[in-house]
C-alpha cells in the first residue's frame, strides 16, 4: 500500500511556573538542558520572570538553552517494537502586551565656562532625558526617547546646540554553574548620529520652562526584532539597559562639548 504519514496534534504541557524545571550543564557538549525536577525549589527572594526562556538561536553561547522533543511510537502486530525519535526545536515564547507605564526620566545639567581661561563653570541648562512608556519594551516597537530642556540661568543668552544623539542597548547575561557565576556584555548601537547642529533657543522662554525635543528630531527608533527577550532562571540571568547620549555644543563661539549619558533598566518582550 505504500508509505503513509499520520498527523498527531499535540500540546506542550509546560509548567506556568519557572521553578518546575532545572537547567542541567552537560560537560561533554558544553550544552545546557532543560528537564522537569518537581522537587526543586529556589530562593523567594530570587525573581524568576515569567516561563521558561527562550531559545537564543546561538549554539556557540553559553546561555543557549536547548529544546527538544523526543517521540516513541508503539507498533502492533506479531512484532511489536518501538519507535523512537528526538528533534531538537527552537522555543519562543510570547506573553501578552505590556500596558504602558510611568516614563522614566533623568535628570542632568550641562555647564559651560564663560571664558576659555575661567575655571569657574554655572549650570546653563538643565536636561532630562525620558523615556515615555518607561522600562517594559516589546520586540518590533517604537522606543520613545524625548529631550527635555529648561534654561537654569537667566542671564545666558546662548543658543545650546544637539550636536550628537547615540542609543545603544546593552544585553548583560549570568551564566551561573555549580559555585562559578561567568557575565557577559554585548552592545548594539540602534541609533547614531552627528552633526545634527539642532539649535536650541530659549532666551526668550520665562526660566524653568522646557522646550521639549521628541524623536521626530532624530528619526523614530524601533526595537529589533532579533533580540532574545528578557529572562530569568535559577541558573541564567539575560538583563538589558537602553543607553542614550547626547552630545551639546555652547559657551563662546560653540567650541565647548559636553556629553550626557544615561541609562535605562528595561525589560523586553515578545508580543
Amino acid at each position: 500500500m505504500g508509505p503513509k504519514q499520520y498527523a498527531f496534534p499535540f500540546s506542550l504541557p509546560l509548567s506556568q511556573d519557572s521553578e518546575s524545571y532545572q537547567i542541567h550543564f552537560d560537560q561533554h557538549s558544553g550544552k545546557k538542558s532543560l528537564t522537569e525536577w518537581s522537587d526543586f525549589k529556589v530562593n523567594e527572594s530570587q525573581s524568576l520572570r515569567g516561563h521558561l526562556p527562550p531559545s537564543t538561536g546561538d549554539s556557540s553561547s553559553n546561555a543557549e538553552i536547548v529544546y527538544s522533543l523526543d517521540a516513541s511510537v508503539k507498533i502492533g502486530g506479531i512484532f511489536k517494537h518501538v519507535m523512537k525519535k528526538s528533534r531538537q526545536i527552537f522555543f519562543y515564547p510570547t506573553t501578552s502586551p505590556h500596558k504602558p507605564s510611568q516614563s522614566i526620566i533623568h535628570q542632568r545639567e550641562v555647564t559651560f565656562r564663560h571664558m576659555e581661561k575661567d575655571n569657574k563653570s554655572t549650570p546653563a541648562y538643565g536636561v532630562a532625558i525620558e523615556l515615555a512608556r518607561g522600562g517594559h519594551l516589546a520586540l518590533g516597537q517604537r522606543v520613545p526617547i524625548k529631550v527635555h530642556v529648561t534654561q537654569a540661568d537667566p542671564t545666558s543668552q546662548d543658543v545650546l546646540i544637539l550636536n550628537d544623539y547615540q542609543v545603544m542597548l546593552i544585553q548583560k547575561t549570568v551564566t551561573r554553574v555549580g559555585a562559578q557565576s561567568q557575565v557577559q556584555h554585548l552592545f548594539r548601537t540602534l541609533r547614531t548620529l552627528s552633526n545634527l547642529n539642532l539649535g536650541i533657543c530659549l532666551a526668550e522662554m520665562p526660566v524653568n520652562n522646557a522646550m521639549t525635543l521628541s524623536d521626530d528630531s532624530w528619526g523614530s527608533l524601533s526595537l529589533p526584532t532579533d533580540i532574545t527577550p528578557t529572562f530569568e532562571t535559577c541558573n541564567i540571568n539575560r538583563s538589558y539597559k537602553l543607553e542614550v547620549r547626547l552630545g551639546f555644543k555652547g559657551g563662546p563661539k560653540k567650541t565647548q562639548t559636553r556629553i550626557l549619558e544615561v541609562q535605562f533598566p528595561i525589560n523586553i518582550a515578545a508580543n
